[in-house]
């Protein structure tokens, strides 16, 4: 009886067993593929990152990986069928690879544009990472007229660093001549990219001057103006081509026409040194000092120094266009010291030409002192002028210090009397 029991435990039981083991084998072999899986994928690898797609293949016959580099290898030996049949079996083994599409797309043939728009637009909307995708979707866009995607593409790229910057602009300032596209790219520079200011200071450089200026007036006149940090370069290369009415064209831009009435820009020097000539600038020179006061500090200005000995350059300048007539330049000071009476001089000259104005400063240590000098811009050959302030040297070091709260040129009136010539014009 006792033996029948067991051999009916071992019939039940034996099904049970025959179960286990059998999962158990179907476990290991299962386990053992995935490792010689994963062994054959680690080995085509580290072929392929050797530089040894062949050998990657003979491991991995269908290795993405491995016909990418094999296709791009043909593409530069100018194989384009086998380029091409390699690239499609890559794709079609990765189809989401974005780099198998654009791959796929640069072995197309001559003649086979659209087809190879098609694949590089469905590289795009894989990824916007692949940075010849975008640089060929931005020239293809380029060439059929459609700006507003071009500049789409190019947006990627910049945004990215993912390009040199100056390639790409310098393909925007060869479209500024054309009124669409410059239009397009003005809507673009609106929304303030982060690469706007970058962009802007290098057409000052770089584009024509004429397009670059037209650019400036888009911008003018949408709600987001190019600031004066962006426009310095261009102003300056206007300048420097003897462009003045453009350059002060395209500075007021940036000031809002804050110059349309005043002859001198911040004239009383609340606006600190600017990026132009057509603001305030301290150039560097040896043995000078300039400082600008806040409006707290006794109603603000700027306090000139100087050893009198070191240099004799300008240590304050401003450009001016003034139109042919007279004119009243005014001047307000204060001496520190008896010594820098005399120490400075304010000079109006002719860029290039003719000195208009030379007045020694001449102030009261004890309150400032206004004065009003008359001077005549001649008809011609003096388009621009220099509003400068130099130091008069002298045979020994003495440090001299002079306050200026305010320097401005006003039209001279009719019926307003010309002061007489003294010993303060030189």
């Amino acid at each position: 009886m006792e033996s029948r029991q067991v051999s009916h435990f071992e019939s039940q039981s034996s099904p049970w067993l025959s179960w286990r083991l059998g999962f158990v084998a179907l476990v290991a072999v299962v386990s053992l593929l995935f490792l010689i899986e994963a062994g054959r994928r680690a080995v085509s690898e580290a072929m392929v990152r050797a530089s040894r797609p062949a050998q990657a293949l003979s491991v991995r016959p269908q290795f993405a990986d491995a016909l990418l580099m094999l296709a791009k290898a043909k593409l530069e030996q100018g194989d384009i069928p086998e380029a091409q049949r390699l690239a499609t079996l890559a794709f079609s083994e990765s189809p989401m690879n974005a780099k198998a599409a654009e791959l796929l797309a640069r072995a197309q043939g001559p003649g086979q544009t659209v087809r190879a728009r098609s694949i590089y637009q469905h590289a795009s909307r894989l990824s916007r990472r692949e940075n010849l995708t975008q640089l060929w979707l931005m020239n293809d866009a380029v060439q059929r007229g459609d700006y507003a995607l071009a500049f789409d593409h190019a947006d990627v790229l910049l945004r990215r660093r993912a390009w040199p910057r100056a390639n790409i602009f310098d393909i925007f300032n060869s479209l500024l001549d054309r009124d669409v596209a410059r239009k397009q790219l003005a809507l673009l520079l609106v929304s303030d990219p982060p690469w706007r200011s970058e962009y802007l200071s290098a057409a000052g450089r770089r584009a024509a001057p004429a397009a670059a200026v037209q650019l400036i007036s888009d911008l003018a006149a949408s709600p987001s103006p190019a600031e004066m940090k962006d426009l310095a370069p261009l102003v300056q290369r206007l300048i420097s081509n003897q462009n003045f009415s453009e350059a002060l064209k395209v500075w007021k831009t940036a000031h809002r026409g804050s110059m349309d009435a005043a002859l001198v820009h911040d004239a009383d020097f609340s606006g600190g040194p600017g990026e132009t000539p057509f603001d305030w600038q301290a150039p560097r020179a040896r043995g000078a000092e300039v400082e600008w006061l806040s409006d707290q500090d006794q109603a603000g200005g700027i306090v000139l120094r100087h050893d009198l000995y070191s240099s004799v350059a300008p240590i304050l300048r401003q450009m001016t266009l003034l139109k042919p007539g007279a004119y009243r330049l005014g001047i307000r000071s204060t001496v520190a010291t008896p010594a820098a009476e005399g120490a400075f001089r304010v000079e109006v000259r002719c860029i290039g030409a003719n000195i208009l104005l030379r007045y020694l400063i001449r102030s009261g240590a004890d309150a400032a002192s206004h004065r009003a000098i008359i001077f005549t811009v001649p008809d011609s050959g003096c388009e621009a002028q220099w509003l400068t302030i130099l130091p008069v040297p002298r045979e020994y070091r003495e440090d001299v210090e002079l306050r200026v709260q305010q320097i401005d040129i006003a039209v001279l009136r009719q019926g307003v009397p010309a002061l007489p010539l003294t010993d303060e014009l030189l």
